[in-house]
C-alpha cells in the first residue's frame, strides 16, 4: 500500500490568499512511485519506496530524507524491517545536490545507529547520485543481485558523495549480472568512511562472458572497520569453465587508517584475464597496505604506477 504526505510549497502571503484552493503536492512516504514525483524539504519515510519502471523521482538540493529506524510498513524488499529506496529497471532517480546544499539520506532516530534503514538499491541505468550524504543504513549504496532486475550494459556514476556510518559496506558493487554483458560502475570524488565493514566491496555475480569495469578515482576512503576496498572475485562454485573479466581502475585515491587492508584482493581460479590499473594512490596507516590473495596461477595484469604505499602497520605490499 502506498502512503503519501501533503507538502505545501512556500508562497508569498498574497499568493497563499489567491491560490489557497490549489491542491498540495503529495510525496510517497511508503510504497511504489509509478509516475513523476519531486521531493524537497524534509521527507519522512515509513516503509520501502520502490521506483518502478514507469516511476521518475527527482530530489531537490538540500532535501533531507529521514528513514524511520528498524521498521518497514511494506514488510517487503531485501529486509522486511528496514526501509530501502530501490530503483527497478527503467525507473529514474535524479538525486543531484550541490556542494553547498547536499541531499541527505539518513535515519530519523534521535540517536541514529548504523543499520537503522537498509539503503539505496540500484537496479536501473537511470540513476544519478551527486552531492549526496548517505549514512546509518545497512548498505549505503548497493546493486541488486537479481539479474532479472538489472538492465543490460549497466552504466552508473556516483560522485561527490559522503557515505558513512553504515552497518556493512559503504558501497557494495555486485557486478556481472547478465551473460554477454558489459557493465561500468564509476565512483568519483567520494568520501567513504566509518563504515562497520568495508568502504567499498566489489563482488561479482556468476555469469560467464560478462565484463565489468569498475573505476574508483579521486576518493578518500578512511577509518573503515575492515578494508578500505575489498575486491572479491570468487565464484563460490567450481562448475564454471570461464571466469569474469574484471577491469578495475583505482586511481588518485587516499586510502588510510582502515582497520584491515587499504586494498585487499581475493582472486581464486581465474581463467579470463583480469586487469588492475593502480595509479597515483596514497595508501598509508592501514593494518596492511596492498594485499593480493591469489590462487591457481591467475592471469592478472597490473598497470599504472606512482603509488605511495607506506607506514602501514604490518605490510605495505603482500602477495600470498
Amino acid at each position: 500500500m502506498k502512503k503519501t504526505t501533503s507538502v505545501r510549497p512556500p508562497f508569498c502571503f498574497f499568493l497563499i490568499l489567491l491560490l489557497s484552493s490549489l491542491t498540495a503536492s503529495a510525496v510517497t512516504t511508503s510504497g511504489s512511485i509509478t509516475g513523476e514525483e519531486t521531493w524537497s524539504g524534509t521527507v519522512h519515510l515509513w516503509g520501502d519506496v520502490t521506483i518502478t519502471e514507469s516511476g521518475n523521482l527527482s530530489i531537490q538540493p538540500g532535501t533531507r530524507i529521514e528513514c524511520e529506524p528498524l521498521i518497514d510498513d511494506q514488510v517487503s524488499g531485501l529486509h522486511t524491517n528496514r526501509i530501502e529506496i530501490s530503483i527497478e529497471n527503467k525507473g529514474i532517480l535524479n538525486a543531484i545536490g550541490t556542494k553547498e546544499n547536499p541531499i541527505l539520506f539518513t535515519s530519523s532516530g534521535n540517536n541514529p545507529k548504523s543499520g537503522d534503514w537498509y539503503g539505496i538499491v540500484i537496479g536501473s541505468n537511470n540513476v544519478k547520485l551527486k552531492y549526496c550524504n548517505i549514512s546509518y543504513s545497512t548498505y549505503g549504496i548497493s546493486f541488486s543481485s537479481d539479474s532479472s532486475l538489472i538492465p543490460q550494459n549497466l552504466n552508473i556514476v556516483i560522485e561527490y558523495c559522503n557515505i558513512s556510518y553504515n552497518l556493512n559496506e559503504g558501497v557494495w558493487v555486485h557486478a556481472a549480472h547478465n551473460s554477454n554483458n558489459m557493465e561500468s560502475i564509476i565512483i568519483n570524488n567520494c568520501n567513504i568512511f566509518q563504515n562497520d565493514k568495508n568502504g567499498i566491496y566489489v563482488n561479482r555475480g556468476q555469469m560467464e562472458d560478462a565484463i565489468c569495469t569498475v573505476t574508483i578515482s579521486g576518493c578518500t576512503i578512511y577509518n573503515n572497520k575492515s578494508n578500505g576496498i575489498l575486491v572479491d572475485t570468487e565464484f563460490r562454485t567450481y562448475t564454471f569453465t570461464n571466469e569474469l573479466a574484471i577491469q578495475l581502475s583505482i586511481m588518485n585515491n587516499i586510502i588510510t587508517n582502515n582497520n584491515e587492508s587499504g586494498i585487499y584482493n581475493f582472486i581464486p581460479y581465474p581463467e579470463k584475464p583480469q586487469t588492475y590499473n593502480l595509479k597515483d594512490n596514497i595508501i598509508k596507516n592501514n593494518k596492511n597496505g596492498l594485499v593480493f590473495q591469489i590462487l591457481f596461477s591467475p592471469k592478472i595484469e597490473i598497470i599504472g604506477g606512482g603509488n605511495d604505499i607506506f607506514d602501514n602497520k604490518e605490510f605495505d605490499i603482500r602477495n600470498h
